[in-house]
């Protein structure tokens, strides 16, 4: 993990009171479920532009990437389940599934000048690679 990432990961798991008194299983769980807020507001930002698009190519794009933010919240939540059952494997391919679905979703707009939303996702990626990470050390 890049110091960025690791000065991130910090701030952004003390910001959360529980992250104080927890054990890695905690901090994986917690990383997980601040991914999948992150991940919805994206989503909720995303439906947003795509409704003031006039363009029908881009439409589309958005209309892609929305599937894709809707497979990765599914993909997110039922790595939460798993990391919740102590099945790290499981949850882990589904972190890392929800991951590599963000790439095609940004594929996908690449000829989008920048958008708002994508600090948001930026954040969600970064979270749910936090995740993957504790969740691999409880391995």
């Amino acid at each position: 993990m890049a110091a960025g990432d690791y000065d991130y990961c910090v701030n952004m798991l003390k910001s959360e009171m529980k992250s104080k008194s927890t054990d890695l299983h905690g901090l994986a769980t917690l990383a997980t479920r601040l991914a999948i807020s992150h991940a919805m507001s994206t989503e909720g930002e995303i439906e947003e532009l795509m409704d003031l698009e006039s363009d029908p190519e881009m439409k589309e794009s958005y209309d892609a990437c929305l599937d894709t933010y809707n497979d990765a919240i599914d993909q997110l939540q039922d790595a939460l389940d798993n990391l919740n059952s102590k099945l790290y494997s499981e949850g882990m391919s589904l972190l890392k599934s929800a991951l590599e679905g963000v790439e095609r979703c940004k594929e996908a707009l690449k000829d989008a000048e920048t958008l708002p939303w994508m600090m948001e996702d930026k954040a969600h990626q970064r979270l749910a690679n936090i995740a993957y990470l504790i969740s691999a050390s409880i391995e």
